[in-house]
């Protein structure tokens, strides 16, 4: 059988064994278990790669417990679109796997990136950081959700943003202040509440879009409007090997940055600098950046900036391919 049949095959057994489950908050244990298996398959391990897949996704899915569990502008309004403006909290779904990323569930990514006929697509030219990192990702569970209501959070522009901060480590940004949705285009701004009172201030505002078309079409990140932070370099959508030059421009007072690179198609932080000086109004910063990834691999650079009132208070995030 040819690879590309294998991977057919083994395709719909998950999405079969998906659909089956009793517990909807776990189904992406079948999906990493299977990031897992393709990774070793990579590797050399062909003929048992596929069978490895299919035995981690009837593994995952025999072990799951039969309880339940469950670019940056401060000012908000991108055209036209409905704007919901009263703070709300909504908590990150807990993780099912232990990532160095811990508050936010790893992103789903099974097989490939790339898109065939009839697979879910996101817009040309945007770079799909969260929560799905392939197309494959969606279809299945796009199956959970239409068989079982497996994790109706993807089917919520603002849950869905402040998922993407408990996967960042954000921990404090934990409230969607406004929001705007044009159609398939969602712009989330989310925040934090000072302790001892007072207003939520934004943190960042999260760039959303459909993946898919139709009413089930969850909503991906595909980066952060520009605010008083920003992060230019390296350009979004680009392919860069390591080390990156990280940089853009701040409006603030002893601010001190911290980059991070995150693989999105494996849910880990793969490089770090932390403590970059930075301040005044409108001025430029910028630090080299190490990394260590495989090729082809989708990357979130995230900066933020903080220690004022909050320990982030101001976030910027990019995407781009690793080389």
């Amino acid at each position: 059988m040819s690879e590309q049949g294998s991977e057919m095959q083994v395709r719909r057994a998950m999405v079969d064994s998906v659909a089956g489950l009793t517990q909807p908050d776990r189904w992406t244990e079948v999906v990493e278990g299977a990031e897992r298996s393709r990774r070793l398959r990579r590797r050399g391990y062909a003929g048992g790669g596929v069978l490895a897949l299919a035995a981690a996704a009837a593994l995952a899915v025999a072990l799951l417990p039969t309880h339940p569990a469950p670019r940056h502008s401060v000012i908000v309004g991108h055209g036209s679109g409905t704007t919901l403006g009263t703070p709300t909290s909504v908590p990150a779904p807990s993780p099912t796997t232990a990532t160095t990323l811990a508050t936010g569930p790893a992103p789903t990514s099974v097989i490939s990136s790339a898109t065939t006929p009839g697979e879910p697509a996101l817009p040309s030219g945007y770079v799909g950081l969260y929560p799905f990192s392939s197309p494959q990702g969606v279809s299945i569970w796009e199956a959970a959700y239409a068989t079982s209501g497996a994790q109706p959070w993807h089917l919520d522009p603002g849950q869905t943003a402040l998922s993407f901060t408990g996967f960042l480590g954000y921990t404090e940004v934990n409230k969607v202040v406004s929001s705007t949705v044009n159609g398939s285009d969602a712009h989330v701004s989310v925040g934090y509440t000072i302790q001892g009172g007072g207003p939520t201030r934004v943190a960042a505002v999260v760039h959303l879009v459909r993946y898919g078309s139709g009413a089930r079409a969850p909503w991906e990140v595909v980066g952060t409007d520009d605010t008083t932070l920003s992060l230019t370099s390296p350009a979004y959508d680009s392919r860069t090997g390591s080390p990156i030059q990280a940089g853009g421009r701040i409006t603030g007072v002893d601010e001190s940055i911290s980059v991070e690179i995150i693989d999105a198609t494996l849910g880990q932080k793969v490089g770090s600098h932390a403590g970059v000086p930075a301040g005044g109004t409108n001025s430029p910063w910028s630090e080299t950046v190490a990394f260590s990834a495989h090729q082809g691999d989708v990357l979130i650079v995230a900066a933020s900036t903080g220690g004022h009132v909050a320990k982030v208070e101001r976030f910027a995030v990019t995407g781009i391919h690793s080389k």
